[in-house]
Protein backbone atom coordinates (compact mmCIF):
# COMPACT_ATOMS: atom_id res chain seq x y z
CA UNK A 1 0.00 0.00 0.00
CA UNK A 2 1.57 3.28 -1.06
CA UNK A 3 0.77 5.91 1.94
CA UNK A 4 0.85 9.64 0.19
CA UNK A 5 0.41 12.27 3.14
CA UNK A 6 -1.05 14.73 1.40
CA UNK A 7 -3.12 15.80 4.20
CA UNK A 8 -1.44 15.26 8.18
CA UNK A 9 -2.91 15.88 11.22
CA UNK A 10 -0.67 16.30 14.16
CA UNK A 11 -1.99 16.29 18.24
CA UNK A 12 -0.06 16.20 21.40
CA UNK A 13 -1.56 13.89 23.54
CA UNK A 14 -0.40 14.29 27.10
CA UNK A 15 -1.54 12.48 30.30
CA UNK A 16 -2.17 15.37 31.83
CA UNK A 17 -4.03 17.47 28.96
CA UNK A 18 -7.53 18.02 28.78
CA UNK A 19 -8.35 19.30 25.59
CA UNK A 20 -11.62 20.90 24.35
CA UNK A 21 -13.05 21.02 20.66
CA UNK A 22 -11.70 23.79 18.31
CA UNK A 23 -14.62 24.76 15.91
CA UNK A 24 -13.99 25.84 12.73
CA UNK A 25 -10.04 27.16 13.19
CA UNK A 26 -7.22 27.46 10.92
CA UNK A 27 -4.34 24.78 12.53
CA UNK A 28 -0.42 24.72 11.36
CA UNK A 29 1.28 21.70 11.32
CA UNK A 30 4.65 23.52 12.42
CA UNK A 31 8.43 22.15 13.70
CA UNK A 32 9.95 23.74 16.28
CA UNK A 33 13.44 24.54 15.95
CA UNK A 34 13.65 25.67 19.25
CA UNK A 35 12.06 22.40 21.13
CA UNK A 36 14.79 19.84 22.24
CA UNK A 37 13.73 17.61 19.39
CA UNK A 38 12.68 19.61 17.08
CA UNK A 39 9.00 17.75 17.87
CA UNK A 40 5.89 19.20 15.60
CA UNK A 41 3.16 20.99 17.68
CA UNK A 42 -0.36 21.57 16.59
CA UNK A 43 -1.31 25.57 16.71
CA UNK A 44 -4.38 27.01 16.14
CA UNK A 45 -5.29 30.89 15.25
CA UNK A 46 -7.96 32.48 17.44
CA UNK A 47 -8.46 31.98 21.35
CA UNK A 48 -9.65 28.81 23.10
CA UNK A 49 -9.87 25.20 22.99
CA UNK A 50 -7.78 23.16 20.77
CA UNK A 51 -4.77 20.58 21.54
CA UNK A 52 -1.84 21.74 23.71
CA UNK A 53 1.19 19.49 24.21
CA UNK A 54 4.57 18.98 24.91
CA UNK A 55 8.18 18.88 23.27
CA UNK A 56 8.72 22.80 22.74
CA UNK A 57 5.73 24.54 24.12
CA UNK A 58 1.50 23.96 23.78
CA UNK A 59 -0.95 24.74 21.27
CA UNK A 60 -2.64 27.88 21.39
CA UNK A 61 -1.57 30.47 18.90
CA UNK A 62 0.61 30.25 16.45
CA UNK A 63 4.22 31.85 16.90
CA UNK A 64 3.49 35.13 15.60
CA UNK A 65 5.81 36.58 12.40
CA UNK A 66 8.84 38.73 12.80
CA UNK A 67 10.48 41.38 10.41
CA UNK A 68 14.23 41.74 10.25
CA UNK A 69 15.55 44.94 9.12
CA UNK A 70 18.33 45.91 7.32
CA UNK A 71 19.55 49.56 6.20
CA UNK A 72 22.26 50.97 4.32
CA UNK A 73 24.80 53.83 5.43
CA UNK A 74 28.36 54.60 5.46
CA UNK A 75 29.97 54.33 9.20
CA UNK A 76 30.63 58.50 8.53
CA UNK A 77 26.98 58.86 8.88
CA UNK A 78 26.09 59.26 12.54
CA UNK A 79 22.22 60.80 12.77
CA UNK A 80 19.39 60.38 10.57
CA UNK A 81 17.86 57.75 8.01
CA UNK A 82 15.96 55.07 9.20
CA UNK A 83 18.14 52.96 11.35
CA UNK A 84 18.33 56.11 14.02
CA UNK A 85 15.49 57.25 13.81
CA UNK A 86 13.61 54.08 13.49
CA UNK A 87 11.53 55.28 10.86
CA UNK A 88 9.06 52.74 9.92
CA UNK A 89 8.94 51.29 6.71
CA UNK A 90 5.97 49.38 5.03
CA UNK A 91 6.80 45.98 6.30
CA UNK A 92 6.27 45.97 10.66
CA UNK A 93 5.87 48.02 13.48
CA UNK A 94 5.85 52.30 13.99
CA UNK A 95 9.23 52.39 15.85
CA UNK A 96 11.34 49.37 14.32
CA UNK A 97 15.01 48.64 15.10
CA UNK A 98 17.10 48.55 11.88
CA UNK A 99 20.51 46.81 11.58
CA UNK A 100 22.99 48.57 9.84
CA UNK A 101 25.10 47.65 6.80
CA UNK A 102 28.14 49.32 6.19
CA UNK A 103 31.30 49.46 3.70
CA UNK A 104 32.74 47.51 6.96
CA UNK A 105 30.60 44.94 6.15
CA UNK A 106 30.19 44.79 2.39
CA UNK A 107 31.15 41.85 0.57
CA UNK A 108 31.02 39.32 3.98
CA UNK A 109 27.84 37.66 5.94
CA UNK A 110 26.68 39.89 8.35
CA UNK A 111 24.57 37.02 11.00
CA UNK A 112 22.82 37.16 13.59
CA UNK A 113 20.70 39.87 12.61
CA UNK A 114 18.17 41.66 15.05
CA UNK A 115 14.17 41.65 14.63
CA UNK A 116 12.20 44.83 14.81
CA UNK A 117 11.99 44.63 18.60
CA UNK A 118 15.81 44.42 18.92
CA UNK A 119 15.63 40.32 19.67
CA UNK A 120 18.31 38.28 17.92
CA UNK A 121 17.96 36.01 15.03
CA UNK A 122 19.39 33.61 13.19
CA UNK A 123 19.32 35.39 10.19
CA UNK A 124 22.00 36.56 8.12
CA UNK A 125 22.37 39.12 5.28
CA UNK A 126 25.23 39.74 2.63
CA UNK A 127 25.75 41.99 -0.20
CA UNK A 128 28.39 41.06 -2.96
CA UNK A 129 29.01 44.58 -3.97
CA UNK A 130 32.29 46.00 -4.03
CA UNK A 131 33.61 49.56 -1.73
CA UNK A 132 34.42 51.75 -4.27
CA UNK A 133 35.21 51.14 -8.27
CA UNK A 134 32.07 49.35 -8.88
CA UNK A 135 31.25 48.51 -12.30
CA UNK A 136 34.74 50.31 -13.74
CA UNK A 137 34.88 53.74 -12.06
CA UNK A 138 37.71 54.70 -9.98
CA UNK A 139 37.60 54.89 -6.57
CA UNK A 140 37.75 58.51 -6.00
CA UNK A 141 35.40 59.09 -8.55
CA UNK A 142 32.31 58.05 -6.91
CA UNK A 143 32.34 56.45 -3.07
CA UNK A 144 30.04 53.16 -2.92
CA UNK A 145 27.79 54.33 0.72
CA UNK A 146 26.59 57.73 0.80
CA UNK A 147 23.99 59.85 2.62
CA UNK A 148 21.55 62.19 2.08
CA UNK A 149 20.40 64.79 4.48
CA UNK A 150 17.55 63.26 6.75
CA UNK A 151 14.13 61.32 6.71
CA UNK A 152 14.03 57.66 5.70
CA UNK A 153 16.21 57.56 2.43
CA UNK A 154 19.04 59.24 3.67
CA UNK A 155 21.87 56.54 4.47
CA UNK A 156 22.09 54.17 1.12
CA UNK A 157 24.54 52.15 -1.35
CA UNK A 158 24.70 52.64 -4.88
CA UNK A 159 25.86 50.75 -7.90
CA UNK A 160 28.16 53.20 -10.19
CA UNK A 161 28.38 52.43 -13.64
CA UNK A 162 31.69 54.18 -15.16
CA UNK A 163 31.15 56.22 -18.61
CA UNK A 164 28.68 58.05 -20.29
CA UNK A 165 25.93 57.89 -20.29
CA UNK A 166 26.86 54.80 -17.85
CA UNK A 167 27.50 51.41 -18.33
CA UNK A 168 24.81 49.09 -17.17
CA UNK A 169 25.64 47.68 -13.56
CA UNK A 170 24.68 44.02 -11.37
CA UNK A 171 25.44 43.19 -8.09
CA UNK A 172 23.58 40.42 -6.16
CA UNK A 173 22.29 39.94 -2.66
CA UNK A 174 20.99 37.16 -0.16
CA UNK A 175 19.18 36.37 2.95
CA UNK A 176 20.85 33.26 4.85
CA UNK A 177 19.85 30.77 7.83
CA UNK A 178 16.16 30.97 6.82
CA UNK A 179 13.49 27.84 7.47
CA UNK A 180 13.98 26.12 4.23
CA UNK A 181 10.78 25.97 2.37
CA UNK A 182 8.67 28.59 4.95
CA UNK A 183 7.43 32.04 2.84
CA UNK A 184 8.58 35.42 3.31
CA UNK A 185 7.39 38.58 2.17
CA UNK A 186 10.43 40.88 1.50
CA UNK A 187 10.43 45.35 0.63
CA UNK A 188 13.24 46.74 -1.19
CA UNK A 189 13.36 50.64 -0.92
CA UNK A 190 15.65 52.72 -3.80
CA UNK A 191 15.85 56.27 -3.95
CA UNK A 192 18.82 58.89 -3.99
CA UNK A 193 18.17 62.35 -3.25
CA UNK A 194 21.33 63.40 -5.41
CA UNK A 195 19.43 62.60 -8.71
CA UNK A 196 16.49 60.82 -10.22
CA UNK A 197 18.01 57.38 -10.27
CA UNK A 198 16.05 53.95 -9.13
CA UNK A 199 17.04 50.51 -9.32
CA UNK A 200 15.73 47.15 -10.43
CA UNK A 201 15.35 44.45 -8.33
CA UNK A 202 14.77 40.19 -8.95
CA UNK A 203 13.75 37.74 -6.63
CA UNK A 204 13.24 34.42 -8.23
CA UNK A 205 13.05 35.61 -11.80
CA UNK A 206 10.90 38.55 -11.68
CA UNK A 207 12.02 41.66 -12.14
CA UNK A 208 10.18 44.73 -10.44
CA UNK A 209 11.66 48.42 -10.53
CA UNK A 210 12.21 51.93 -8.40
CA UNK A 211 12.03 54.69 -10.51
CA UNK A 212 13.47 56.49 -7.14
CA UNK A 213 11.45 59.66 -8.19
CA UNK A 214 10.74 62.25 -6.36
CA UNK A 215 14.73 62.10 -6.03
CA UNK A 216 14.69 63.34 -1.83
CA UNK A 217 15.34 61.33 1.56
CA UNK A 218 12.03 62.47 2.75
CA UNK A 219 10.39 61.13 -0.17
CA UNK A 220 7.27 58.98 1.05
CA UNK A 221 6.55 55.20 0.51
CA UNK A 222 5.26 54.59 -2.49
CA UNK A 223 5.51 51.09 -4.38
CA UNK A 224 6.82 51.28 -7.77
CA UNK A 225 8.41 54.45 -6.99
CA UNK A 226 10.56 54.35 -3.30
CA UNK A 227 10.13 50.34 -2.90
CA UNK A 228 9.10 47.19 -4.49
CA UNK A 229 7.81 44.69 -2.71
CA UNK A 230 7.76 40.55 -3.02
CA UNK A 231 5.58 38.64 -1.28
CA UNK A 232 5.06 34.75 0.07
CA UNK A 233 8.90 34.41 -1.44
CA UNK A 234 9.99 30.69 -0.40
CA UNK A 235 13.26 30.00 1.02
CA UNK A 236 15.36 27.51 -1.18
CA UNK A 237 16.39 23.98 0.92
CA UNK A 238 19.80 25.73 2.22
CA UNK A 239 17.19 28.64 3.78
CA UNK A 240 18.16 31.20 1.70
CA UNK A 241 16.56 33.80 -0.54
CA UNK A 242 18.96 35.60 -3.20
CA UNK A 243 18.12 38.77 -5.41
CA UNK A 244 19.91 41.09 -7.86
CA UNK A 245 19.97 44.40 -8.28
CA UNK A 246 20.73 46.51 -11.27
CA UNK A 247 20.90 50.00 -12.84
CA UNK A 248 17.85 51.35 -14.50
CA UNK A 249 17.44 51.53 -17.49
CA UNK A 250 20.45 54.21 -18.99
CA UNK A 251 20.76 55.29 -15.45
CA UNK A 252 24.41 54.52 -14.58
CA UNK A 253 23.67 55.30 -10.71
CA UNK A 254 21.39 52.33 -8.79
CA UNK A 255 20.64 53.20 -5.25
CA UNK A 256 19.90 51.05 -2.32
CA UNK A 257 18.23 52.32 0.81
CA UNK A 258 17.40 49.36 2.78
CA UNK A 259 15.69 45.80 2.52
CA UNK A 260 12.91 44.10 4.95
CA UNK A 261 11.89 40.59 5.65
CA UNK A 262 9.08 39.61 7.46
CA UNK A 263 8.08 35.32 7.92
CA UNK A 264 8.92 33.05 10.70
CA UNK A 265 12.64 32.65 11.42
CA UNK A 266 12.13 30.02 14.22
CA UNK A 267 9.29 27.45 12.81
CA UNK A 268 8.71 25.04 9.73
CA UNK A 269 4.97 25.55 8.67
CA UNK A 270 5.23 22.84 7.37
CA UNK A 271 1.20 22.73 5.83
CA UNK A 272 -1.91 24.35 6.66
CA UNK A 273 -4.94 22.80 6.77
CA UNK A 274 -8.63 23.59 8.66
CA UNK A 275 -9.32 21.72 11.33
CA UNK A 276 -12.85 21.35 12.34
CA UNK A 277 -12.71 19.15 15.30
CA UNK A 278 -9.68 18.27 17.43
CA UNK A 279 -10.47 16.42 20.66
CA UNK A 280 -9.42 14.30 23.41
CA UNK A 281 -11.88 13.07 25.68
CA UNK A 282 -9.50 12.93 29.59
CA UNK A 283 -12.35 10.68 30.87
CA UNK A 284 -13.13 8.27 28.32
CA UNK A 285 -9.83 8.17 26.56
CA UNK A 286 -11.61 8.71 23.16
CA UNK A 287 -10.16 10.47 20.74
CA UNK A 288 -11.13 12.65 17.85
CA UNK A 289 -9.80 13.68 14.60
CA UNK A 290 -11.85 15.62 12.01
CA UNK A 291 -10.19 17.10 8.54
CA UNK A 292 -11.38 18.06 5.42
CA UNK A 293 -11.88 15.39 2.96
CA UNK A 294 -12.40 14.29 -0.38
CA UNK A 295 -15.56 12.18 -1.26
CA UNK A 296 -14.55 8.64 -2.44
CA UNK A 297 -11.22 9.33 -0.98
CA UNK A 298 -10.04 6.43 1.65
CA UNK A 299 -8.24 7.71 4.44
CA UNK A 300 -6.44 6.17 7.49
CA UNK A 301 -4.99 7.04 10.45
CA UNK A 302 -1.20 6.33 12.04
CA UNK A 303 0.27 7.95 15.11
CA UNK A 304 3.73 8.10 16.49
CA UNK A 305 5.38 8.05 19.70
CA UNK A 306 8.63 9.40 18.33
CA UNK A 307 8.34 11.48 15.35
CA UNK A 308 10.54 8.58 13.25
CA UNK A 309 8.45 5.15 13.07
CA UNK A 310 4.73 5.58 12.34
CA UNK A 311 2.40 3.03 13.32
CA UNK A 312 -1.33 2.21 11.32
CA UNK A 313 -4.07 2.72 13.84
CA UNK A 314 -6.96 3.04 11.43
CA UNK A 315 -7.48 2.16 8.28
CA UNK A 316 -10.12 2.03 5.37
CA UNK A 317 -11.80 5.20 6.30
CA UNK A 318 -13.78 6.37 3.17
CA UNK A 319 -14.81 10.02 3.20
CA UNK A 320 -18.65 10.39 2.02
CA UNK A 321 -18.15 13.60 2.24
CA UNK A 322 -15.84 17.22 2.49
CA UNK A 323 -15.81 16.38 6.01
CA UNK A 324 -14.57 13.76 7.89
CA UNK A 325 -14.69 12.77 11.47
CA UNK A 326 -13.31 10.07 13.42
CA UNK A 327 -13.65 8.88 16.69
CA UNK A 328 -11.84 6.04 18.73
CA UNK A 329 -10.40 4.80 21.86
CA UNK A 330 -6.97 5.29 23.16
CA UNK A 331 -6.71 3.30 26.61
CA UNK A 332 -3.02 3.25 26.57
CA UNK A 333 -1.89 6.81 26.46
CA UNK A 334 -1.18 7.33 30.53
CA UNK A 335 2.08 5.13 29.55
CA UNK A 336 3.51 6.85 26.86
CA UNK A 337 5.09 10.64 27.57
CA UNK A 338 3.43 11.99 23.91
CA UNK A 339 2.16 11.04 20.48
CA UNK A 340 1.39 12.38 17.66
CA UNK A 341 -1.05 11.33 15.16
CA UNK A 342 -1.34 11.67 11.30
CA UNK A 343 -4.04 11.84 8.43
CA UNK A 344 -2.51 10.01 5.40
CA UNK A 345 -4.50 9.08 1.86
CA UNK A 346 -4.27 4.88 1.57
Amino acid sequence: MTIRPTRMVAIWLVSCLIAGSAAAKEAYLIQSSQSPGGEYELFASGGGGGSGGGGGGGGGELPSNGVVNVYFQPTSMTSGGAAHDNLAGVLGTSSPFWNTYTEANTQSLKSNLKDELNDPTPVAFSNNAPVVAVCGETPDTQSYFASGTTGFFRGLVRLAGGGSPGDPCTNTYAFSNLVPGNKYDLALYATWNAADAGSTFTIGGVSKTCTGVPSISTAPLIEGQSYVRYDAVVADSQGEIHGMWKTQGDNFRAPFNGIQIEGNFFNSIVIEFEATELDLNPNTDQVTISWNSEAGISYGIDYSDDHQTWVRRLSNLQAASTETIVVFPESGLNSVPSRTYRVVED
